[in-house]
């Protein structure tokens, strides 16, 4: 029963003194994690900027972008079907000369003065 005693105050003196170190770390425990919170938030905050940022320095030019370029291909839409259509139009003239040219060394005719221009 003595051993049962002591037993019992042993345990009661181990409760208390881990009573007494969470008491006497806890606002120091509370204290650290405040800390972290407000880091962390801190650090948030500065990640929302850099977005804000990246979106107005980034993204809207890049935005802008897409219209510059589509609008420049429209401009260059003309002048290229006109350069493509001139090419197309020498094309034919040089084979239809080609073609004359040929007729005219096969069957032995002789060029006018308007054919050779």
């Amino acid at each position: 029963m003595l051993r049962s005693l002591e037993n019992r105050v042993a345990q009661t003196r181990h409760l208390q003194d881990a009573v007494t170190n969470v008491d006497r770390h806890f606002g120091e425990l509370c204290q650290i994690f405040a800390a972290y919170v407000r880091k962390t938030a801190r650090l948030g905050d500065k990640a929302d900027l850099l977005v804000e940022r990246l979106e107005a320095k980034v993204v809207e030019p890049l935005k802008a972008y897409g219209a510059i370029v589509k609008m420049k291909r429209d401009h260059l839409k003309a002048p290229l079907t006109a350069r493509n259509q001139e090419a197309k139009q020498l094309t034919q003239k040089e084979y239809v000369g080609e073609t004359h040219l040929i007729n005219m060394l096969f069957h032995r005719q002789k060029p006018s003065y308007r054919e050779l221009r």
